[in-house]
């Protein structure tokens, strides 16, 4: 039996912000949310388990501006996915193409609606991706963390993450990250990634119209690489 491990996520809503709710915790802005237990995804079958440190602070699904969110929603069945993914571009010991089918793989087994994943996909290999891994290279030189060690995780709720994440800069606060290497993890994809390709060698080339009536802006948006 496959082991996936992500809990289902139940969002409470108060004045429009979002609480904490079992295993994460929202910033004020309603936008970012600090991991508060450590959540693992198993690729595929393989054994090989990816671990989300506590601290960790995701948006889950980054909706571009621009894009359309009545075609891929911020929050939904593939959270679970989104996470491990937004961690993998922060880390950064797995290369992008690994993170991005492992990110392919997860909302597979997460039963995401089949035209929703090759959306989701085609929008990190593509332009979008390129741009968040670039970030997260630019906020780790930076020193900007991502990863709050665990005995600073108990925050004033009226700050946002920019607000905070700019105090633990200033304070000297070094990113927490304990997964150094994971490249003998991600590697676990590879065997996936050659069968995705086999039987779709132009996944990430192509858009398929008919899945959804796309303004030509989103198009543009997700034709670009």
């Amino acid at each position: 039996m496959k082991k996936y491990f992500f809990p289902l996520l139940v969002i409470a809503v108060l004045s429009g912000c979002l609480k904490e709710a079992g295993w994460y915790k929202a910033f004020y802005d309603g936008k970012n949310f600090v991991v508060t237990r450590e959540e693992k995804y198993e690729i595929g079958d393989t054994g090989k388990i990816i671990k989300v440190p506590v601290g960790f602070v995701t948006d889950f699904a980054t909706i571009p501006e621009g894009f359309s969110q009545s075609l891929i929603s911020k929050l939904g069945p593939h959270n679970g996915p989104a996470l491990v993914h937004d961690y993998l571009y922060w880390n950064q010991s797995c290369s992008k193409k690994e993170a991005d089918f492992i990110f392919r793989l997860a909302m597979e087994e997460k039963g995401v609606d089949v035209s929703k994943q090759l959306w989701m996909f085609q929008a990190v290999d593509g332009f979008f991706g390129k741009n968040a891994w670039k970030d997260n290279e630019r906020e780790k030189g930076d020193g900007l963390v991502k990863v709050i060690p665990e005995n600073r995780l108990d925050f004033d709720p009226t700050l946002t993450w920019k607000q905070y994440r700019k105090i633990l800069r200033d304070q000297g606060v070094k990113d927490s990250d304990p997964n150094k290497d994971l490249k003998a993890i991600c590697s676990a994809i590879g065997p996936y990634i050659n069968q995705y390709e086999k039987d779709d060698p132009n996944a990430s080339d192509y858009i398929h119209e008919s899945y959804y009536p796309l303004d030509d802006q989103t198009i543009s948006l997700l034709s670009r690489h």
